[in-house]
């Protein structure tokens, strides 16, 4: 994802959103995005070269609001740090509180 297309959308769901909102950068070796993307259906239709083009290292959001997610964070530790951070994992309902725009 490109910050400087992104952000600007990015920044207005955030501000529009009733409930809480997170972002997260998942921060993956450019080695393993390749092994993941070899295991693609489509990854004939582009290759190395084109995706080193497009690569961003730690392309971050300019407000700073993203947790970086690093490479040797498990699936399971990235799991529980999310529902631990959205608050997901004391029972709350991830339901956004409602105002008056939105009530029927």
């Amino acid at each position: 994802m490109y910050t400087d297309r992104y952000s600007a959308m990015l920044q207005a769901l955030c501000a529009d959103h009733l409930g809480s909102s997170h972002f997260y950068y998942l921060d993956v070796p450019f080695a393993k995005t390749l092994r993941w993307h070899a295991a693609k259906p489509q990854s004939s239709a582009y290759g190395e070269a084109e995706m080193r083009e497009w690569c961003r290292p730690l392309d971050l959001l300019d407000n700073g609001c993203e947790q970086i997610i690093g490479p040797d964070s498990s699936l399971e530790e990235t799991l529980q740090r999310m529902l631990a951070d959205t608050g997901l994992t004391n029972g709350s309902s991830p339901v956004p509180r409602q105002n008056s725009l939105h009530q029927a």
